[in-house]
């Protein structure tokens, strides 16, 4: 069988609206293919699903899903709308606006559609008086509930009548709608081949000979035979880290090298089985496309006009691409918010659209979009939920990066546009750090090191500061190029020097062994150490880390200082002390004691006379410095 890319845009569309009004009828006379099964033929009712295309003047493919009229599968009617480019809103001409016109309308807003077109379908049987005064209630009613100022035809699935001026509509509407996403910066700096592909699981078989094989809308991307894929799934065998091969590729019944989004596809897999599989399953080229969770904060749509507000931690049904549960929804307080507690991990990702249905039934509650995926820290709560609140809508791609940046303060490089850098924004290696919020904790940390007058680690300034680890490794990075500290002994200590974290970490995890020596010291000729261990131990002993106290015998710097400390704290400059005294004020042997009087000859605190030493300076944490 021949192969070949699909063509220059892609696009499809949803046909929603009340059962019995000609939905599946109207398919047939735009695209010639029947999409009822043989069951749903008998009983008159669309219950799943239904899949066809047609193709405009260019070869364009244009893929139409039917989506089911009765409440009873109004799950199934989410699941097909997701992500598409456009919806269809059939309404009979003999019947009018019905209950079901208006969730399926709710639910399309819901999920974020505002490209809607309104067919009048059965034309013919009704008089053109009655279709003009039917005309004027349909746009009334659905510019009340969105806002929208709908394209609108009359036709007639039976006779073919308007069917060639609805199909000029929908070619309209896809073509702009598709030329609109494939301009639309989907990463930071919008790379093409960065923009993962995603597409939501909505069927899964098996075919002897061919292998498993999955369906759904591809939402975003291009998936190739050949690449590898991932699954986000709540199934054990479904690891995201786990990737399968792209054996084949089929779209609107062709085989196919490449599809683009938005593209109805069929997708042949290798390495998994079809019982692994299941519909709300998300499949994505890069693992980090979905995350799986059990807890959700949506920001509910303002413009929607819904039931009444339910109580806190009522049970509620959730749709999302094409998966569906159960939850618990949470009002978050004088806000749009709502949290939600799955009853299991859903594949989901940031801005996507997602529908609140009553448990049991087929009215809406909510619309939105997800905003947080994952746990929120106690003393970011309440900042995080205002910056949550605030955001414009629809909730884009790119606003991700800046609730980030908003919440914490800074932000990694990569993660942001170009064209959103502004002044306000200090460039540190890989991050980007807020001026305002940089001074702040600046001199939050100075006020707390110095009126402490001690030394804390990168934990202690995470307690007192209110920041995650993350954030004070950031700050203190920073703040260490600007010569406002250094780490000292895993303590960051206000003012300039040599910052132990500069090492390798060889060299930190050896300067470590040393220190655990303590008075013993570490002793060159009881060690079997390399070549490179032996220039890091002199490299150490350079750096003034360790001192070379005599023969063959190192010890840590600060042992050396607290050690000097202890032998002349009390004396003044010209005092006499002997050996005794320094053994017994250093706790030392003979053996270490002689060594470490001679290195403080060495350095300048004591000259020799005779079997005394004559202290030259009295102590003092000045003089103490060494480094």
């Amino acid at each position: 069988m021949s192969q070949k890319i699909l063509s220059t845009y892609h696009a499809s569309i949803g046909i929603i609206g009340h059962v019995d009004h000609g939905k599946t009828t109207l398919i047939h006379a735009l695209t010639g293919i029947l999409t009822a099964r043989e069951h749903e033929q008998k009983c008159g009712m669309t219950q799943d699903l239904g899949f066809a295309y047609f193709c405009d003047p260019q070869g364009n493919n244009i893929g139409i899903v039917d989506v089911p009229g009765h409440e009873r599968y109004i799950r199934n009617m989410v699941s097909g709308i997701a992500n598409l480019n456009a919806v269809i809103l059939v309404i009979s001409a003999t019947e009018g606006w019905m209950p079901m016109t208006t969730d399926h309308v709710q639910i399309a807003q819901a999920l974020g559609q505002t490209n809607i077109i309104i067919c009048i379908n059965k034309s013919d049987l009704v008089s053109e008086k009655e279709l003009l005064v039917l005309e004027e209630i349909v746009l009334e009613r659905l510019m009340d509930m969105t806002d929208i100022v709908p394209d609108i035809v009359c036709v007639s699935a039976r006779t073919k009548k308007g069917i060639d001026l609805l199909k000029n509509l929908i070619i309209k509407a896809v073509s702009t709608s598709a030329s609109e996403q494939s301009i639309q910066p989907q990463c930071p700096d919008n790379k093409e081949n960065s923009i993962p592909a995603r597409l939501y699981i909505d069927r899964s078989f098996t075919i002897k000979g061919i292998g498993t094989v999955v369906t759904g809308t591809l939402a975003q991307g291009t998936l190739n035979v050949n690449d590898k894929v991932y699954i986000a799934s709540s199934s054990i065998k479904n690891q995201q880290s786990q990737a399968f091969k792209v054996r084949s590729l089929q779209s609107y019944h062709q085989q196919c090298d490449t599809v683009q989004s938005i593209s109805r596809v069929a997708i042949c897999l290798k390495g998994v089985k079809r019982k692994d599989i299941k519909r709300g399953d998300c499949l994505m080229s890069d693992a980090s496309a979905c995350e799986m969770t059990d807890q959700l904060i949506v920001r509910l749509s303002d413009s929607i006009k819904f039931v009444p507000k339910l109580k806190s931690y009522k049970n509620i049904e959730i749709s999302l691409g094409s998966w569906h549960g159960y939850g618990q929804l949470i009002y978050l307080k004088d806000t749009n918010l709502v949290r939600l507690k799955l009853s299991q991990p859903a594949p989901v990702y940031f801005g996507q659209p997602i529908a609140l249905i009553r448990h049991g039934g087929s009215t809406l509650i909510h619309g939105g979009f997800i905003v947080w995926t994952s746990e929120v820290t106690g003393f970011l709560r309440r900042k995080l939920y205002h910056v949550l609140n605030t955001l414009s809508l629809p909730i884009k791609t790119q606003q991700c990066a800046q609730i980030q940046f908003s919440l914490r303060g800074y932000i990694e490089r990569k993660d942001i546009a170009s064209n959103a850098i502004t002044s306000n924004m200090i460039t540190h290696q890989q991050w980007l750090l807020d001026k305002q919020w940089l001074e702040t904790q600046t001199e939050l940390i100075k006020t707390h090191l110095f009126s402490a007058n001690v030394a804390m680690g990168s934990a202690e300034l995470s307690q007192h500061l209110h920041l995650d680890i993350q954030a004070i490794e950031v700050l203190t990075q920073y703040l260490k190029t600007q010569k406002v500290m250094h780490l000292s002994y895993a303590k960051w200590v206000l003012g300039d020097g040599d910052s132990e974290d500069d090492l390798s970490a060889d060299a930190q995890s050896f300067l470590s062994i040393i220190r655990d020596k303590g008075k013993a010291g570490f002793e060159l000729s009881k060690e079997d150490l390399t070549t490179a261990e032996k220039a890091q131990l002199r490299n150490l002993a350079r750096l003034k880390y360790i001192v070379h106290i005599e023969g063959d015998i190192y010890y840590d710097q600060l042992l050396y200082r607290t050690l000097i400390k202890a032998i002349i704290a009390t004396h003044v400059k010209g005092d006499r002390i002997n050996m005794n005294d320094i053994k017994e004020r250093s706790g030392l042997s003979r053996k270490y004691a002689i060594p470490l009087a001679n290195r403080m000859q060495q350095d300048g605190w004591v000259r020799r006379q005779e079997n005394e030493r004559i202290i030259l300076k009295a102590y003092s944490e000045e003089t103490l410095i060494i480094k």
